[in-house]
Formats: structure tokens, sequence, C-alpha cells
């Protein structure tokens, strides 16, 4: 594989690998000397590239179709003129139907000019993929089946993934932070999401959680009227967790159950001694909870140390009910001197065992400092993705890198309280600060003491300083001809901008290269909202936004003269709204309201001596009002379909997204499973939990459904059909497509 890397980063986004380019010469001579210096096999010369490699794999590939065995454009796009030279050539292009930053249209354009040449492209869009389409694309084997083989590989015959998809951050970079942000989130992890947590949790805990060893154990007692000093040793212990609750009770308190079976306190050997006579026992079992599960109940204190959180142990309760545990005669018992009986040995030691019960019990507890640790490995690593704030940041490309820290940690009788701060990583590693820049956001929480699922709150205050660095960064640049939808393109009309700008007449054969950038923060505040009956609504203003225009004087050099700039000073209003595109899937949007306050400065580059040095900037203001209205009409800012936070056998689902001044929140709750008849006779099946017993038989009309709000899934039968529901899906009884009575299938939406 040959991974070339673009050398010019300030030239056009779609046109910086087209064909012909210094950049994409380079990659083809790079090429060359692989395929020179390796054994490769020329007809397995795949083309690939993605965003702006995407572009310019469709350019290379128009350039010199031949030379490739197959094409894979990843969220790029090219001229629909290049079909008829690509039409014999194997495609299979990718795109998400959401991409903020190049229009799926773009994809689609070129498939379908392709097969109306009389090609046979193959095109996969990702239903709510964003500009990632790589990570999807390359995480299905079928892709690279086929681009091994793609005259001979059908990926339409081949099983559907299975995998989980590639890493969202997946980054060669080191995370060298820029920027902090204390308070930055709130987490609100109520008893509902702590319950659905804890339903997970035997599919999550290492094996080796409950197995180990212990130390020996010394006692004492009488057999046939001696005494003797007794040692149990070799002892080791496993168990199997059945199940786990967790729970918050009151102030700082956080009380953990758990469940345990088939646990077994192995005894190696024992040795029993006394002045005049000895035994030895081989391996005796204690076997605990064979009947049901016995609870380990612990009380914690949760806090903050070190940017850590932590579980103090403040109490915990171990009790083995009589009828529930049992102890083994010990495996071969030997005796020394007169009078001992082996019998009266092995009895002795197996009423001494049942005997020491609260030694036992005292035995069991003794694991739980270790159990606590493994969890505070576990909240570790849930604290520090920052994936969910990366959906609320509004620029489509270059979103930040985040990390969480945890600040402070608090129970109640309803949940836990969560306040994080933000680490930001550099743009670029190698000229980070020596040290982070600090900012306290400081945003007063929202009561949530009465909130029992989980919500999430995002300052956007955080904006500001990121988007600071991003603009510090000079990664704030784009083409106005790059910008989606050739909104901005007036940009550089060269004829348009002559009426405004009578100085261009000194340059009639000049081209005009403008670049948009990013000079200072985003800020958000808030705004009033539209009516009673709208979200409420928050402003986005931007101080600095520049548009400086070069020209170009000679079409055969890349050499560039600064002609004007038009500084840009724009607010915006803006609301989120929450979205059920289907029964199972979650979006929000962050959208655009009413009219943009905008304020234009224009002049000429510093060092350009203009001969007419006027600009009309009402002309300007006019027509960049019209351009952002033009591309904040095509598509909401973000458009985020939010998955389901997965715990392995549960789930929780969005169920409200908004702005909650200071905040942008989501909520999640435990998601409705549903079952619906939409056959003509009457449903009636049987249920039962991971806990429970079967229960029914229940009865669905015709027409009608029930719903379970359950944390778990559900194990559904009926006539001889056995099937698990996931939590939160909808199935519907009905008859089959090919005819015959009805069953139970996955719900159409």
């Amino acid at each position: 594989m040959v991974f070339p890397q673009c050398e010019n980063t300030r030239s056009r986004v779609l046109e910086g690998w087209r064909s012909g380019s210094t950049d994409a010469n380079r990659a083809l001579k790079i090429l060359e000397i692989v395929e020179k210096d390796y054994k490769t096999d020329p007809k397995r010369r795949v083309l690939s590239g993605w965003s702006m490699g995407g572009y310019g794999a469709w350019s290379l590939a128009a350039a010199e179709p031949d030379r490739w065995s197959s094409l894979v454009p990843l969220a790029g796009g090219g001229q629909v003129e290049w079909a008829e030279k690509l039409k014999a050539l194997p495609i299979w292009a990718w795109h998400g139907d959401a991409d903020g930053a190049v229009n799926s249209t773009r994809s689609r354009e070129m498939i379908d000019a392709i097969k109306a040449a009389g090609g046979t492209p193959r095109y996969t869009p990702i239903p709510g993929g964003d500009h990632d389409s790589w990570k999807v694309a390359f995480s299905d084997d079928r892709l690279i089946a086929w681009m091994l083989n793609p005259s001979g590989v059908d990926p339409d015959k081949l099983p559907a993934p299975t995998t989980k998809l590639l890493p969202k951050q997946v980054v060669a970079d080191p995370f060298v932070a820029a920027l902090e942000m204390p308070n930055a989130v709130y987490a609100r992890i109520g008893n509902q999401a702590l319950e659905a947590a804890a339903y997970a949790a035997p599919k999550t805990i290492p094996a080796n959680l409950l197995s180990g060893g212990i130390r020996d154990i010394f006692d004492s007692t009488n057999v046939d009227g001696y005494g003797f000093q007794i040692q149990f040793t070799g002892i080791s212990y496993s168990s199997q967790l059945k199940q786990l609750r967790v729970k918050a009770y009151t102030k700082d308190r956080i009380n953990v159950q758990i469940g345990l079976e088939n646990a077994s306190l192995n005894i190696g050997a024992t040795y029993v001694t006394g002045e005049d006579h000895s035994a030895t026992a081989g391996p005796i079992q204690i076997g605990i909870g064979h009947r049901r599960p016995v609870w380990l109940s612990v009380d914690l204190q949760p806090y903050v140390e070190n940017r850590r959180i932590r579980l103090r142990q403040v109490g915990a309760r171990f009790d083995i009910p009589n009828d529930n545990w049992y102890v083994t005669s010990p495996a071969g018992v030997s005796v020394s001197g007169w009078g001992m009986k082996r019998e009266a040995v092995s009895g002795g030691l197996v009423r001494g065992l049942y005997g020491s019960k609260n030694r036992i019990e005292s035995e069991v507890l003794s694991i739980v400092p270790n159990l606590i640790e493994t969890l505070e490995k576990k909240l570790a690593e849930y604290s520090e993705t920052g994936e969910l704030a990366g959906n609320f940041w509004p620029i489509p490309v270059y979103k930040p890198r985040l990390k969480f820290f945890p600040q402070t940690i608090a129970a109640d009788e309803n949940g836990l309280l969560l306040t994080l701060g933000a680490t930001v990583a550099a743009f670029d590693p190698k000229n980070a600060p020596k040290q982070p820049k600090v900012v306290d956001l400081k945003a007063p929480l929202p009561d949530l003491s009465k909130v029992t699922a989980l919500q999430i709150g995002i300052s956007p205050g955080s904006l500001d300083p990121i988007s600071e660095i991003f603009a510090d960064a000079k990664v704030g640049n784009i083409h106005v001809l790059d910008i989606p939808e050739d909104t901005f393109s007036k940009f550089a009309d060269k004829t348009l901008l002559t009426e405004f700008i009578p100085e261009l007449k000194r340059h009639p054969n000049a081209s005009l290269d403008p670049i948009l950038t990013l000079s200072s923060g985003i800020r958000v505040t808030d705004a009033a909202a539209i009516d009673k009956e709208s979200p409420p609504q928050f402003e986005l203003a931007v101080s600095k936004i520049t548009i400086a225009t070069s020209l170009k004087l000679d079409p055969n050099s890349d050499q560039l003269t600064p002609f004007a700039e038009y500084d840009i000073e724009l607010k915006q209003k803006a609301q989120v709204e929450f979205l059920k595109p289907t029964y199972v899937h979650r979006t929000f949007k962050l959208t655009w309201h009413g009219d943009p306050e905008v304020k234009v400065t224009c002049r000429f580059a510093d060092g350009y001596l203009a001969e007419d040095k006027m600009i009309n900037s009402e002309a300007i203001t006019t027509l960049l009002v019209e351009s952002w209205k033009a591309w904040t009409a095509l598509s909401p800012t973000v458009t985020s379909r939010i998955p389901d936070i997965d715990f392995g056998l549960t789930k929780l689902r969005m169920a409200n997204a908004g702005w909650n001044s200071p905040h942008l929140f989501a909520s999640f709750t435990v998601p409705i499973m549903k079952l619906s008849n939409t056959s003509e006779e009457v449903f009636t099946y049987e249920t039962k939990g991971p806990y429970s017993d079967w229960g029914g038989p229940y009865k669905i009309e015709p027409g009608k459904s029930h719903e379970f709000e359950i944390p778990y899934p559900l194990t559904y039968r009926r006539s001889g059909e056995i099937y698990t529901l996931a939590p939160g899906s909808h199935s519907e009884f009905r008859v089959p497509t090919k005819g015959g009575s009805p069953r139970l299938f996955q719900a159409r939406d």
C-alpha cells in the first residue's frame, strides 16, 4: 500500500490531487518507484482516496483508466464529462448521506453519469453517515474481497460485516494538550441509567476478577478429646457473576450488589497437628450459591482524586443462607498416633467448617478491594471519550480532539452528578504550546436532582476557545470554490467583482484566488425564541471572518499577488431540534434561523497600490449575505444521528436534545421495546427476562401493539418459535412476503 500525502496544504481542496498537479505527479512517481523496488501485481493496482483524495481519485482514474484495476472513491466527486472514460473501470463509491463537508450528490452525480454511459459502478450510501465514510468502507470485508478481485466477486453474495466499525479516533499524531476547560460538561447518571449499565456487567466484567487465591486459614478444634491446631492451605476461589445491581440511595452513597452463584472455595490440603497425634487431609470444597445467587452488598462513597473517579468502601455485607451452601468431605485422610480415626478427622473438619461460616463470609468480603479497583478502571475508560461533544462542533471538517477529566462527583437518592473538564489537543502537535491554555467556563448547573435517566450537558462557551485554537493553527482556511454547493463562488467571479471593485479592470487577464479564513473564536449567547412553541434559541457570533483575495496574474505561474480583503462580523441565531426519523433512530439538528447580522469592512491588501481606490462595500455585504444564506439553506449546520449507548445486553437511547441555557444537552433513557400485530388474527405469545420465569400468555388484537420499557433483552416464544428481542427493538407479527401463517419479523420501519 502507498499512502502519498499532499505537500501543498494551501492549495484548493477539490483540486489538490487533480491529474497533472504537482502533488498528483509526485504521488504517481512514488508509485512507480515502489513498483520498481518491490514485487507487486499490476493486475491489482487499486486507486482509492477520501475527501480531497476522493476528488483526486476520480480525476486520476479519468486521466488513465487503464492503469487501475479498480477505483474506490470515498466522499469525493468529479466531472460528469469523465463518464465515458470511466465506464469500463470497476468502481465502488461510498459516501455518507449526512456528509456536511462534501455533499453526497457529488458521488451520486458521477455514478448516474457512468451508468448512463453504459458502465456498472457500485455505490453505497451510508445512512446517517458523516464525512468519515472511509471508516465504514474499510471496516467492510466485502470491499476488501472486491478490491482483490472486482470482476470475480459479487459483494451482494457475501455475508454482511459483523465486526464493529473502525475506531472513531484513528490518528497518528500524539494527543498534545493545547487547551483545558474546567466545567465544560456535566453528566447526570440517574438510577435508571445505572440499572441499565448493571444488567450488562456479567458479560463485561473479566472472568478472572472472581477467581484467585487467599492466604492460609488457621484454626483449632477438638477431636476425641484431643486438642489440635489446624492449617488450611492452598486455598483458591472462583465464582460466576449472575447479576449486578447499582443504585445511588442517599447523599454521597451508592450501593453495589453482586449476585454470586456456583461459588467455590477450594482448600488444597489440611494439616491437623496435636501433641502426640496428627492428620493430613486432601482437598475440601466449599460450595456457595448452588441453589440461587448469594448477594455481596457494598456501600461506596464516590469522589475525585487526581482527575480520576475513586470509590471509597464504607460498608460491606455478605450473608450465606444456611440452605444455600455445602462442605464436602476431604478427599483422603491420613492419621498418625494411637486412637486417631480417619472418619473422626473427616467429620470433625466438615463440622468445623460448617461452624466457621462467619470466617468464610469474612474471606469473601476480602475480595471487595479488587472489585473496587476494577470498577475504577472501567470508570476511567468511560470518562475519557469526547465523541458526543464532537457532534456539536459546527464546522464540518477539522473536528477537535477532546478528552474529558472528572472534577466532581456527587450522589443523591436518584443518581449521580458528574462534572468534567475538557482537554483539547493541538491541531499541530509539533507547534503545541509548552503549557495548555486554561479557560474556566464556570457554567451554572441546572437542577438535575429529579433526573433518573442519563443527561449530558455541554457548555457551548467551549466553542470560543476551541475555535480560537482552530484559527491560530491556520487550519480554518478554505478556498471559496471549495465551499459546498458553490454558494460562495461569486467571490471568485471576476466579471461580477469588477462591478464592485473597478480597480480589477487594470488586470484583464488575471484570475481571482479568494480564501475564506476563520480569524477569531465562535461565541454563543442566549437568544429570544421566535414564539412560545419554538425550541429555545441561541446566537452564534464570529467577530472576524476574512476573505482574502489574491490575483493570479500569470496563468502559467503559481505566484499570487495579494489584492483585496473583506473583514466580516457575523451573528446568526440557531436552535437544536430533536428528531425521530424511525422507530429506532434518533437525530439532532443544529439549525440556523432568521437572517444573519453582517458587517463587512473592505480594503485593499497591504502593499497593493490601487489607482482606483473605490470598493462598493454595500454590494460586497449584500453578496456575502446572499452567499451565507444560500449555504445555510442547503442543510443545517450539523445533522448527527446519535447511536444508542450500547452496554452489550442493554442500551440507552436519546430521548431529547436541545438548548437549556447555558448548556446544549442530550438525554438518554431506556428505549421502548415494541411488539405489533399487523396480521388479521390474535397474536398470542409468552416472554421471559434474564432473571425471571416465563410469563403470559399475552394476547395482542389485530392492529394493536404491546410496549415494554425494560433495560434488558426479552426472550419471546410462540408455537415453537423462540427469539431474543433486543431492548428498543420493534417487531411485528405479520404474514410472510411469500405467504403462509403469520410469524414474528423485524418491523419494516
